[in-house]
């Protein structure tokens, strides 16, 4: 019965590792599109370096995504937060390195709130993928809601893709937000989400299945 109870433990822990997991960039490049496109802040970093969550610890690169997501501070200040200023005839496209290579699954972002101009928000952002970072491939377009024009932390908002993206070292963004002249587009922060691997996935199912057979072993 003790060899059971560690064996069923030691699954309960496998388990546990193959929940969906944070991913956090490690830079990000605005593409010159010819129309003077420009990140307003020191660097878009500050979509990802955790800063203005009232909780960064628990959206950290590897960590289980939480059943709560942390909130963002309201407004709009650089050291927390970054725009993109660009013109109308081209959407702001935002490339991500994700440091690694991950079955991406998700994306979570916390929009862009601030009292008179939250339209300024991701309405809309089409993604891209790719293994290399030089050759992308269309996947789809996740949509985002406009934060109220209130006061108030700025809640996270979690969208899944229909299909996982195997293997993604980069993700690209091609955005727009909730105004019609579509001049500036902003957000908060940004995670991306990875899913376990089909692979790993069989793995704990056989791991389970061995665990039974012990169990009934045991019990004899």
């Amino acid at each position: 019965m003790k060899r059971y109870i560690m064996i069923l433990a030691a699954g309960l822990v496998a388990g546990a590792a193959l929940a969906d997991t944070i991913i956090t960039p490690i830079s990000v490049v605005l593409t010159d599109n010819g129309n003077d496109n420009v990140i307003e802040t020191a660097g878009g970093d500050a979509w990802f370096d955790g800063s203005g969550l009232s909780d960064a610890t628990i959206v950290e690169n590897g960590d289980t995504v939480p059943a709560v997501l942390p909130t963002h501070q309201y407004g709009e200040n650089f050291s927390r937060m970054a725009r993109i200023r660009y013109s109308t005839d081209g959407l702001a496209e935002l490339t991500f390195d994700l440091g690694g290579t991950y079955e991406v699954g998700g994306m979570i972002l916390w929009n862009y709130g601030n009292i008179g101009s939250t339209v300024r928000g991701v309405e809309n952002a089409a993604i891209s993928w790719s293994s290399d970072g030089i050759n992308f491939f269309s996947a789809e377009t996740l949509s985002f809601a406009e934060t109220p024009n209130v006061i108030a932390q700025i809640v996270g908002q979690e969208q899944t893709l229909g299909t996982s993206l195997p293997g993604v070292t980069h993700i690209r963004m091609a955005l727009d937000n909730f105004d019609a002249t579509k001049s500036i587009v902003a957000f908060s922060e940004i995670r991306m989400v990875a899913v376990p691997e089909p692979a790993t996935l069989g793995l704990l199912g056989a791991f389970g299945g061995a665990i039974l057979f012990i169990r009934r072993r045991l019990m004899i």
